[in-house]
């Protein structure tokens, strides 16, 4: 699909201003664009679309707002759009994409500056989130900020803030992955007077980044404006195959332990560490099977055995005191308790919202906090050490190795270890030595371990501390003699040591490899 993008030229009446903005889209490779702002008269608004975009559509506002505030404009090859609703503040409209099967709504918004008449605005954005089924995009100028951090000199008043929140949540829309500028505005001012604001977003909710999820944001230089232009981009990557990862919910299945038992019957050879670490390996295919015969699609099954219990309760009602169906109704709360349960557990863990009660399950909720969490863990482009931009996977990749390589340096030979310059420091008195030195016990490795709640990330070999906690009854002694083994020996398998290590952005729009915190992520054996 050709690009959508929205930029607030205001005014658009000067020949230099339109060539500006005719440059950026056809440089841009746009289909469909919202310009706001235009101040230009209704009469000349077809002349102004021959000068910049001859042969294209356009829709306007005019009629509910003199000066043309909002502008939608779309090449009818590439688009076909069914306009829904006209205000002083937005065009709501149906896009289906004449390239592709994407078919979306967006609401093209230039909210006004003041309080009371923002407020007409979100009250139709919510009158309009009741009536959506699909994806929904949000594009503009909204004139305000979510944070204060999205603000740089000036105020923002809390209430402002507030109200953008509320609107927001309530119809269920996020930011999608941006880059560029971070602020879409300034004033144009001098150092000391400069002020700095996100005021254009784009948004979407939960059904754009379930259909539509690899479509990305850039706020480009705002030129001779004073507002950034955004572009909407559909972003093509290479799908690599999922790594093993533990999910505590298998845990809870009665034929789980059964899966434990038969690999760790198996007769393995070679040291303690060893044997738990290929039997580790070798239960992988057990569990992916469990996953798919009790657990696949689970959040369906959930909601086909919740159908089937109320079909068998509607039945019951009619006949309270048939045994057959009395039977069936407990069989089918069984499997109801279960799956919810195992549904749950699963949006949980993959959400990594730790802070909510069990009590509070919400699968909608969950599904917001996971497809946010994939929108984010990209990166699609970053300046490398010499500032040039590296838009390709894999130059991306070599800029943040190079960076890396250059900041650790080579290896170095390591100079052994003085006694007497160590002893002229503080040392450990004989007590110290004496409980450094005391035997680690089982009851320790299984404490330490049982501390380390179920649901933190795992190391490369995908085992969270829920698998241990679960599987304890057949696995416990083994693993704590493998510990043991390390603290005996001092020897710790490559395989047990390896790390993953995981990129972590130090601010909100990252553009440098140096905007970069790297974080290692250890097997739970070894923490």
């Amino acid at each position: 699909m050709h690009d959508i993008g929205f930029w607030n030229v205001r005014g658009l009446n000067k020949e230099n201003k339109q060539k500006s903005v005719k440059w950026f889209m056809h440089n841009n490779n746009v289909g469909l664009f919202g310009l706001l702002e235009t101040k230009v008269n209704s009469a000349k608004v077809n002349n102004v679309i021959s000068n910049m975009c001859d042969g294209w559509s356009v829709s306007t506002n005019c009629r509910w707002h003199s000066g043309g505030r909002i502008w939608v404009l779309w090449n009818p090859a590439l688009f076909v759009i069914q306009f829904l609703e006209y205000s002083p503040q937005l065009i709501h409209m149906n896009v289906c994409s004449r390239t592709c099967s994407a078919q979306f709504h967006l609401t093209m918004v230039y909210v006004f500056n003041g309080v009371h008449e923002r407020e007409d605005l979100w009250g139709a954005l919510k009158r309009i989130a009741d009536s959506i089924n699909g994806p929904w995009a949000w594009a503009g100028d909204f004139n305000y900020v979510l944070s204060p951090d999205e603000r740089l000199g000036g105020q923002s008043t809390v209430l402002e803030m507030d109200q953008f929140h509320q609107c927001v949540s309530f119809c269920g829309m996020m930011d999608i992955t941006a880059s560029g500028s971070l602020f879409t505005w300034n004033n144009k001012q001098i150092p000391e007077d400069r002020i700095c604001s996100r005021l254009d977003r784009f948004m979407v909710n939960a059904s754009w980044v379930g259909s539509l999820p690899n479509y990305t944001v850039y706020f480009h230089p705002e030129g001779i404006f004073d507002h950034t232009p955004c572009t909407v981009s559909d972003f093509h990557e290479e799908r690599r195959g999922g790594s093993f990862k533990y999910l505590n919910m298998w845990g809870k299945n009665d034929q789980f332990l059964g899966y434990v038992q038969d690999i760790w019957d198996q007769w393995v050879d070679g040291c303690k560490m060893f044997c738990v670490v290929r039997k580790l390996k070798m239960l992988k295919p057990k569990l992916k099977e469990l996953n798919k015969h009790c657990f696949s699609d689970i959040e369906n099954n959930a909601g086909v055995a919740e159908k089937c219990l109320v079909a068998i309760q509607q039945r019951l009602s009619l006949a309270p005191t048939d045994l057959v169906l009395l039977m069936r109704e407990i069989e089918a709360s069984k499997a109801v308790k279960e799956l919810s349960q195992a549904r749950d557990s699963f949006l949980k863990q993959k959400a990594k919202v730790r802070w909510l009660a069990d009590g509070d399950n919400n699968t909608a909720y969950f599904h917001q906090i996971i497809k946010g969490r994939l929108m984010k863990n990209k990166v699609l482009q970053v300046e490398d050490e010499l500032g040039c931009l590296q838009t390709d996977s894999n130059q991306i990749q070599s800029a943040f190795l190079a960076y890396y390589k250059n900041l650790l340096g080579s290896r170095q030979k390591t100079h052994p270890v003085s006694v007497t310059v160590v002893q002229r420091g503080k040392c450990c008195t004989a007590d110290h030595l004496s409980i450094l030195n005391r035997e680690i016990t089982a009851a320790e490795v299984r404490e330490c371990l049982f501390s380390i709640p179920s649901d933190k990330s795992p190391g490369p070999d995908g085992y969270t501390s829920g698998f241990f906690k679960d599987a304890w009854p057949v696995i416990g002694n083994e693993v704590c003699a493998a510990v043991l083994n390390f603290f005996a020996t001092g020897k710790l398998l490559s395989q047990l040591n390896a790390t993953i290590i995981t990129l972590i952005p130090k601010m909100e729009r990252p553009i440098s490899v140096k905007h970069f915190c790297p974080i290692s992520c250890c097997n739970i054996l070894t923490r």
